[in-house]
């Protein structure tokens, strides 16, 4: 497995005056990819909104939701193929194609209701044909980190770190509330917002595919150059990858677990127990934590270290998660809430500090690799969690899967602490052990 790091980046791909320059054309593809990212996302976080929505007023039958999310859930799992797949394409071209299907199914989604076709199927037959692209775009944002962490790895990091951010504001607490409230008014009017803004996204995917492809060019063959000598099976890269806390797909299994047993169903018991007023309150809450994760993440690396970072964000989710599971059963919202919304804020944190630590760590080959089984486990870890919850029934009584989800993190944060610890002393302890033989 071949890591790389920030001092290899920097000093030996982009030497001055090359570096300069490669940093400013990325920060520019940076600034327009992410700008472009924002429309996609609110377009599309709108529609999403709207299915609910159209459940309530009785034009979808209820066992539509069951249906998306089993169907998100099957291709979530599919992860893996889709990063082999998306890996030999430049990724912001992925992403501008992608914003074009996106497109061409809005504007046919247009045209059926133009004629007569009734709202529902239009929207459902648009949700189940653009379904995949959210999991083709987390893929290719994250192979387009990677790229822009062969220039500058704080850049990277910081992309991603905005990315995740906005990633939980927009979907959480803007565009799903505003989505359903359309709904309401005119279900045409929310394709076409989201039309409207896939176009803009485009034209700014397109501006920030040159800006980074001029940026990145000229490392392709460098990439190439240093793939060579002995190519290690997947499972060999695996075994690496799990020696090493930051980029194991362990480390996600978990993450993900804690989320699915916390997540919805915790909410909605929340709006059984102390009614819809409560429960938007806390959706909104929540999703403002998540949305400050990813930032306190950025800064806590700079200032102690990746390591140190996620640790400390899964112990206090950990016993954040205590606090929810203590106090929300026994009637006491304020202070169980309040556990809620920092285990979501540390949660995006150690999402978003795992992913921009596989970026600046990981390179070619093994970045691809580690990608795909971080994938998978982030999609085996989410559905485990979910159905977990249920079968914990958090949805009426939240307490075990709180009090598992928070034992969950405590373990990552173990393993994240430890291992790199306990590695050193065992090499030297076996490297002992060999000498004393050969002296025998």
């Amino acid at each position: 497995m071949r890591l790389r790091t920030s001092t290899q980046k920097c000093g030996q791909r982009a030497r001055p005056p090359q570096q300069e320059t490669r940093r400013r054309l990325v920060r520019r593809s940076r600034q327009a990819m992410l700008l472009g990212w924002v429309l996609s996302a609110t377009g599309s976080a709108v529609v999403t909104g709207a299915a609910p929505a159209l459940v309530v007023a009785a034009t979808l039958p209820a066992v539509w939701i069951a249906f998306y999310s089993t169907l998100t859930n099957i291709e979530d799992l599919l992860a893996p193929l889709m990063v082999k797949a998306i890996a030999r394409w430049r990724p912001g071209r992925v992403l501008t194609a992608c914003e074009v299907y996106d497109v061409a199914l809005a504007l046919v989604a247009l045209a059926l209701i133009g004629i007569g076709v009734e709202v529902g199927p239009v929207l459902a037959g648009y949700l189940i044909a653009s379904s995949p692209i959210p999991l083709v775009l987390d893929v290719a944002e994250e192979l387009y980190g990677a790229e822009m962490a062969a220039v500058d790895p704080e850049m990277s990091f910081r992309f991603t770190s905005h990315l995740h951010s906005m990633t939980a504001f927009i979907s959480r607490v803007v565009a799903l509330p505003v989505g359903a409230a359309l709904t309401f008014l005119s279900p045409a009017a929310v394709l076409a917002i989201n039309l409207v803004l896939s176009v803009a996204a485009v034209a700014l995917r397109l501006r920030g595919v040159a800006y980074e492809e001029e940026a990145t060019g000229s490392l392709a063959g460098e990439d190439a150059e240093e793939e060579g000598g002995p190519r290690l099976s997947a499972l060999a890269l695996l075994r690496g990858f799990l020696t090493r806390p930051l980029v194991s797909p362990l480390s996600i299994l978990l993450r993900s677990i804690a989320v699915g047993l916390a997540g919805t169903y915790v909410v909605v018991f929340i709006g059984t127990r102390y009614g819809h007023g409560a429960y938007v309150w806390v959706l909104v809450a929540t999703g403002i934590g998540a949305t400050v994760g990813p930032q306190l993440a950025r800064a806590g690396r700079t200032a102690v270290g990746g390591t140190t970072t996620v640790t400390g964000c899964a112990l206090a989710g950990a016993l954040a998660l205590l606090l929810g599971a203590v106090f929300l059963p026994a009637g006491n919202l304020p202070v169980g809430a309040t556990g809620l919304v920092i285990a979501q804020t540390c949660l995006w944190g150690v999402g978003s500090a795992l992913i921009g630590e596989r970026q600046v760590q990981l390179s070619g080959r093994a970045f691809v690799e580690d990608t795909a089984w971080c994938q998978a486990a982030g999609a085996l870890g989410a559905v485990a969690g979910s159905w977990a919850a249920l079968g914990l029934r958090a949805a009426t009584a939240p307490a075990w899967a709180l009090g598992i989800a928070s034992l969950t993190l405590a373990l990552l944060a173990g393993y994240v602490w430890f291992l790199p610890r306990a590695r050193p002393r065992s090499e030297a302890d076996a490297q002992r052990e060999n000498t004393a033989a050969t002296q025998l």
